[in-house]
């Protein structure tokens, strides 16, 4: 797939103009071009509050701007890119506002000290310190993430927390980030040239500014992919553009997440490059990208919801007289979204039908869900058919208000759907399963009892494909 032509019109106007390859230039006048390249951003969209701290790190302190929306719940700490030698808090603001807008959750990005003046690894410990100061202080969970060599550091901090036994992290999110300084992978050949916004000789200019001495870059808190172990780290919410010298290294630390027995998503953008993430006042996928990033932080970030009171639910076999509460639930973009699109009156009039009928005959079907106490409809769900890689399933699906999101219900309803196939239908198994980049469903899934078995391909798009044992079996 091309480069997107919107993003051609970004590189264009950068070349026009005359911005230059950091390779080509010394340190002072990259940071000079870095801040005229992020004057272009723009500010973002507005958040509640926005404050600016310094914090005391080993050997000085570093400055940190807190993003905190109207609705924030836990914090998610972020590292800025820039190859430990560029880039900073301001410069990547417009992003940091749009991310801790979609993660409902106040956002730390923090100024971590750069190379060469400060070398590695003077970044890893204060962004490790500054992801326990803001874990101390925290209002709910915490989970940490970063861009380019902010993904690194995130990725570092994600092993040390599991290594040094916390801060307990529910998400990392990692765009882009440098894994490895290995130059000779496919993608730094195919992607590395000066006409895109990081080619391979950058790359070697930030490393030998980072880590000078390559026999340290194999450290694997330089090095993150070259740990001997990566099992119990946190989940992993991955962006990854085709359009970049790191593609290998990015895909190769995801599946040495996947092979320890991570939770990975990895979000693709096929005709994205490097560094586009930032752009969200310019790129339609750079806005996409940081609100997938953020619905996940917000999922994780939501919290074990065994722990609250959950509402008491009614079901009921779905019928025409839900029709209304069933049309509001589906015409819901937020819910078309998750579902593979928006659905029309006809089709859920359609839906509704069918799933009358199929009580009538087996059993099977969706009901209504309603809050016990105040008779409100928060969501439906069930079982169905279903033929996934040749096999026929038993497959529970549910969708819930949006305005009940984060409170449980998803799971009551997966719960629910699953003791009527084993108690009332007899069923040994039933499966659930989602796109990859549904985290939000994929907990509801996990909370339920449901075990990742596989991927699959279900109506022409890539699916994870979630089981579920009867007691016993």
């Amino acid at each position: 797939m091309p480069l997107h032509p919107d993003l051609e019109a970004l590189l264009a106007a950068r070349d026009l103009a005359g911005r230059l390859p950091v390779h080509r230039l010394s340190v002072e006048e990259a940071r000079r071009q870095d801040l005229e390249t992020a004057a272009a951003f723009g500010e973002g969209p507005p958040v509640a509050e926005v404050e600016d701290l310094k914090i005391p790190v080993p050997g000085g302190d570093i400055a940190i701007r807190r993003f905190r929306p109207d609705d924030a719940r836990g914090a998610l700490v972020w590292f800025h890119g820039g190859g430990w030698v560029l880039g900073g808090i301001d410069q990547s603001e417009a992003h940091c506002r749009r991310l801790a807008s979609a993660a409902g959750a106040q956002l730390l990005s923090v100024g971590y000290r750069h190379a060469p003046e400060q070398r590695f690894p003077v970044a890893v410990e204060d962004c490790w310190a500054a992801l326990h100061w803001a874990a101390e202080r925290a209002e709910g969970h915490v989970a940490v993430g970063g861009a380019s060599a902010g993904g690194n550091l995130a990725a570092v901090c994600a092993v040390r927390a599991r290594d040094r036994g916390g801060p307990g992290l529910v998400l990392q999110v990692l765009v882009y980030p440098v894994c490895d300084h290995d130059f000779s992978r496919p993608s730094y050949i195919e992607h590395g040239s000066d006409r895109l916004p990081l080619g391979s000789a950058d790359m070697a200019w930030f490393w030998s500014h980072y880590v000078p001495d390559p026999a340290r870059r194999d450290d694997p808190e330089a090095s993150p992919l070259r740990a001997a172990d990566l099992s119990g780290v946190a989940p992993a919410w991955i962006v990854l553009p085709e359009y970049d010298p790191l593609r290998d290294e990015v895909a190769a630390y995801a599946e040495r997440l996947r092979s320890a027995g991570v939770r990975v998503t990895v979000d693709r953008h096929d005709d994205m490059a490097h560094g586009f993430f930032s752009y969200v006042n310019h790129l339609e996928a750079a806005r996409h990208a940081n609100d997938a990033a953020g619905a996940a932080v917000r999922a994780a970030l939501g919290g074990d919801d065994d722990d609250p009171v959950r509402p008491r639910l009614r079901a009921e076999p779905l019928g025409p007289q839900h029709q209304a509460h069933v049309e509001r639930l589906l015409i819901d973009p937020r819910v078309g979204e998750w579902l593979g699109g928006v659905r029309g009156p006809d089709e859920i009039a359609g839906h509704v039908a069918d799933a009358a009928a199929h009580w009538a005959s087996n059993g099977f079907g969706y009901e209504a869900f309603f809050d016990a106490d105040t008779g409100e409809f928060v969501g439906r769900g069930g079982l169905r058919r279903v033929e996934v890689g040749g096999r026929e399933e038993v497959e529970i699906g549910w969708a819930v208000v949006p305005e009940r999101w984060g409170e449980g219900i998803g799971t009551e309803i997966a719960r629910h759907s699953a003791r009527r196939a084993f108690d009332e239908l007899g069923l040994r198994d039933v499966v659930a399963f989602t796109q990859p980049h549904n985290i939000a469903s994929r907990r509801v899934m996990e909370k339920a009892g449901f075990a990742y078995e596989r991927d699959v391909e279900y109506a022409n798009l890539p699916h994870v494909l979630y089981r579920l044992r009867a007691p016993g079996s």
